[in-house]
């Protein structure tokens, strides 16, 4: 594995304390499959090393500190390097993004999920909508930052924001309230044993969605933030959670349902004990053979 250091100015050429260095790599440069390796910080000196990149992979590094400066950077951990340094990083000043979220009657929106994302490999930035529908996010990249809001009760919304260094720029968004699927599984007293976790996922649904939403302990679900007058496969996945003393997470099988129709109000997923399959591998000769 080989290292990656170098230091961190600011943009009058003065070392940054604590400035937070994340670093990623792809291994393949078609895929652009990037993972996360780590985050440091930089010393009194500005400086910075860590280990564990991959030798002959891309990395993609990125610089912020405490006041919103940001970089960015781009290069290649060569096969053979033992130390990769990226000499010094000079950040650039930054801006920073309010608005509001409110649905069409102007009633304010909190706890939708505003990311936005600033394009040329920085990282994306999440905030939050507060009781009052309102946000503010410092430490914004200047240029064209395109931004998305997610709710749970509402329809995904997108858009663009012109970021200037120094300055606030402002966004105020109208959530589309969307449709509910509503529904039950076949067998609730299934989730009272062991320790289970049951989702449902709906394909088809905006990207916030897909992870899926919890069904409650009677075994009902909701699912909120759909188109009207659109379709959907709702999926039902059981996830056993960690065991505790002396219970058992039982396996078990959720069941699908196709082109449900937002608005619908009595949807059944079933859910199924697990079945088993019992059999004997053999050789040519009828052999058993074993650690297959």
């Amino acid at each position: 594995e080989a290292k990656l250091c170098g230091r961190v100015l600011d943009s009058s050429g003065q070392p940054v304390v604590g400035a937070v260095v994340s670093v990623r790599q792809s291994l393949s440069t078609a895929a652009r499959v990037w993972k996360s390796l780590w985050r440091t910080t930089s010393g009194s000196d500005g400086r910075f090393v860590q280990g564990g990149l991959t030798r002959g992979a891309e990395i993609r590094f990125s610089v912020r500190s405490d006041e919103g400066a940001v970089a960015v950077r781009v290069l290649e951990c060569k096969e053979g390097a033992w130390v990769v340094d990226v000499g010094d990083v000079e950040l650039a000043d930054c801006g920073s993004v309010s608005g509001s979220v409110r649905t069409p009657d102007g009633v304010p929106v909190s706890g939708c999920r505003l990311t936005f994302s600033p394009g040329a490999g920085l990282p994306s930035l999440e905030v939050t909508s507060d009781l009052d529908g309102q946000f503010v996010l410092p430490g914004v990249s200047p240029g064209e930052c395109r931004w998305s809001c997610n709710s749970t009760t509402g329809l995904l919304q997108t858009g663009t924001v012109e970021v200037v260094a120094g300055a606030s720029a402002h966004v105020d968004v109208g959530l589309e309230l969307g449709e509910s699927i509503e529904g039950r599984v076949s067998n609730p007293s299934l989730l009272m044993r062991g320790r289970v976790d049951v989702q449902v996922q709906a394909r088809g649904a905006p990207v916030w969605l897909r992870g899926g939403v919890s069904v409650a302990g009677n075994g009902r679900f909701r699912v909120d933030g759909l188109r009207a007058g659109e379709s959907y496969d709702l999926s039902l996945v059981p996830k056993p959670r960690g065991k505790g003393p002396g219970e058992a997470s039982p396996m078990l099988v959720g069941g699908v349902q196709r082109g449900v129709r937002a608005g619908a109000r009595d949807v059944v997923l079933s859910l199924e004990p697990a079945g088993t399959v019992a059999g004997t591998v053999s050789d040519a000769d009828g052999n058993p053979v074993a650690g297959v």
